[in-house]
C-alpha cells in the first residue's frame, strides 16, 4: 500500500497544535500500511518530522509516540495517531522535555526532564495535566501504567508505584530501575544482574532469571521476553531470551545478533532492532530482525533508518525511527 504521508505530507501537517515549534516539527507524523516479505524491513516510512520519535505505546484506539526534539528550546511532544492510520495530533507538549511516558485507556503519564515532575492527563479533549509526584533527582525513562498506578523509578531509587488518583507512592524495589514491563498481576524489571518480578500490590521481588545488560523487556502470554546488549557494545553478540512468568529454565531464542536496543513480541514472531559497527569500513549498520517463536527461524534486514522503538499491537507491527539524524518516522505493516 502506498504511503499516505509520501503523497500528502503537506496536508498532514498539524498547524498551531504545539507552541514554540516549527510547522514541520509539529506533526509530520502518520501511519501508513506496508506489505512486504515476512521478516524484511518495510520499504516505505509513513511519516517524517524533525524530532526524535521513540517510546511507542498503544491505548484507546491510538498509538502514542514520544517525539523528543534535539533542539533544546523545542521541548518534547507526545503525539497520538489512530491505530488504523491517519493524521497525528499533539496530546502533550513539555517545553522542558520528557524523559519517559506511558499510556493506558484512561490517559497519559510522563516525567518532565530536568524538573523532577511526574505528570498525568486523561485522554479527554481539553483535559488539564496534573502533577502526581515530585522528585528532586528526577525520574528514569522506563515507566508503565495499569490505569490505577504508574510504575516508575527515580534516578536515585527506589522503584515506585504512584496512584494516578493522587496520594503517596510506595516502594517496590530499593534500587533504581531503567528497564521494566507490565505483566498480568506483576511488574517485571531488570536490576542487580537479574530479571525480577514483583506483584502490583504489596509483595517481595523475586528473581525470574539471571541476565546481563538488559536492553528491553516484553511480557506476552505466559512468557517474559528480553534482549541483552552486545558485549562489547556494537558487536554481533546480542541475544534474545525468554522465561516463563511463573519461573523456570531460560530459553535462548537467538544469539549473535545486532546489538539490540528495542523489542516487540507478536503471536508468532519476536522483533528486535539494533546496530553493529564494522571497524574496517568505519560504518554503523542498522538492522531489524525477527525470530519465529515456534521454529526459531531468524531473519533480518539492514536499514538506512535507525529504529528507535517497536510495538506489536493486534495484527500490526509499529516502528519509530530516525534517518540522517534529523528526520523521524512511524510505519505500520503486517507482521509475519
Amino acid at each position: 500500500m502506498e504511503s499516505v504521508a509520501a503523497k500528502h505530507l503537506d496536508a498532514m501537517v498539524v498547524r498551531d497544535s504545539v507552541p514554540r515549534r516549527s510547522v514541520l516539527q509539529c506533526a509530520a507524523l502518520a501511519l501508513a500500511g506496508c506489505r512486504g516479505t515476512p521478516g524484511a524491513l518495510p520499504s516505505r516510512w509513513g511519516a517524517a518530522g524533525l524530532g526524535r520519535p521513540r517510546a511507542l505505546a498503544a491505548a484507546a484506539g491510538h498509538v502514542f509516540v514520544l517525539d523528543d526534539s534535539p533542539e533544546g528550546f523545542a521541548g518534547a511532544v507526545v503525539f497520538r495517531v489512530p491505530l488504523t492510520g491517519g493524521l497525528a495530533r499533539a496530546a502533550v507538549h513539555e517545553p522542558r522535555g520528557i524523559i519517559g511516558a506511558a499510556a493506558c485507556p484512561a490517559g497519559l503519564v510522563w516525567a518532565v526532564r530536568r524538573e523532577g515532575l511526574l505528570r498525568a492527563m486523561s485522554h479527554d479533549r481539553g483535559a488539564t495535566p496534573r502533577t502526581l509526584a515530585t522528585r528532586q533527582q528526577g525520574f528514569a525513562s522506563a515507566m508503565a501504567t495499569d490505569g490505577r498506578e504508574v510504575f516508575c523509578s527515580t534516578l536515585d531509587g527506589p522503584l515506585m508505584a504512584v496512584p494516578l488518583g493522587g496520594g503517596p507512592g510506595r516502594a517496590l524495589f530499593p534500587a533504581a530501575v531503567y528497564v521494566l514491563a507490565l505483566g498480568p498481576g506483576a511488574l517485571v524489571f531488570f536490576a542487580d544482574g537479574a530479571l525480577r518480578s514483583v506483584p502490583h500490590g504489596d509483595g517481595v521481588a523475586t528473581v525470574l532469571a539471571p541476565a546481563r545488560d538488559v536492553a528491553a523487556i516484553v511480557v506476552r502470554g505466559p512468557y517474559v521476553y528480553w534482549t541483552e546488549h552486545a558485549q562489547p557494545r556494537g558487536t554481533l553478540t546480542g541475544a534474545l531470551r525468554r522465561v516463563a512468568l511463573a519461573g523456570g529454565a531460560v530459553e535462548t531464542l537467538v544469539e549473535r545478533i545486532h546489538d539490540p536496543d528495542t523489542l516487540a513480541v507478536g503471536d508468532e514472531r519476536a522483533w528486535y532492532a539494533g546496530t553493529h559497527f564494522v571497524p574496517e569500513a568505519r560504518v554503523r549498520v542498522h538492522a531489524v530482525g525477527s525470530v519465529g517463536l515456534a521454529d526459531r527461524r531468524h531473519r533480518y534486514s539492514e536499514s538506512s533508518v535507525t529504529v528507535t522503538d517497536l510495538l506489536c499491537e493486534g495484527a500490526s507491527l509499529y516502528l519509530t525511527g530516525t534517518a540522517g539524524g534529523k528526520v523521524g518516522g512511524v510505519v505500520r505493516r503486517q507482521p509475519a
